[in-house]
């Protein structure tokens, strides 16, 4: 009973982390086709809910070796898109913050919006690891989601605090 509710809640934040995903890919393609939005609003909560899911499901890792473990479970394609999603996001940060930070810095549209893109995809393979190809014993997935629902736990609050604006920048 424990596992098929261990089970589910990896299918939420696997759901949770796909629509954080669509939704950061969308605001980036408005970002790079000039549509005036307010992506500094956007873009810092996509960059939340982006840690909102991604690092409880990465609690979901076995032994925390993404790259041994879960990686090689997903299909080609998956695995093409996390690394093109990973590269892509780490690329723009480096060429927005370090290489031409008069060009905007990390309060970039670009670069708020292709961050979250990075931090969102590795996720996508440990839950398809954990609900598809891995099939973890009983015992395991729950010790996985025990701890993926502590992180969750830590996490929540930090985002609460954060929408309500305890944790803005002060000018």
């Amino acid at each position: 009973m424990i596992a098929k509710w261990a089970r589910a809640y990896a299918a939420v934040l696997l759901v949770g982390d796909l629509l954080v995903l669509a939704a950061t890919l969308v605001l980036h393609v408005n970002a790079l086709a000039g549509r005036q939005l307010p992506y500094g609003v956007h873009g810092r909560h996509l960059l939340l809910g982006s840690f909102l899911v991604a690092f409880p499901a990465m609690f979901f890792a076995k032994e925390r070796n993404v790259w041994r473990n879960e990686f090689k479970d997903c299909p080609g394609w998956v695995q093409i898109a996390v690394i093109i999603f990973m590269a892509y996001g780490i690329g723009v940060a480096i060429f927005q913050t370090v290489l031409f930070p008069s060009s905007g810095g990390p309060d970039d549209s670009w670069t708020i919006t292709a961050i979250p893109l990075f931090i969102a995809s590795m996720p996508l393979c440990v839950l398809y690891s954990v609900l598809w190809s891995g099939k973890p014993l009983q015992t395991e997935l729950t010790q996985r989601a025990r701890n993926s629902l502590i992180a969750a736990v830590l996490i929540v609050p930090i985002f609460i605090a954060s929408h309500l604006g305890y944790l803005t920048p002060r000018k």
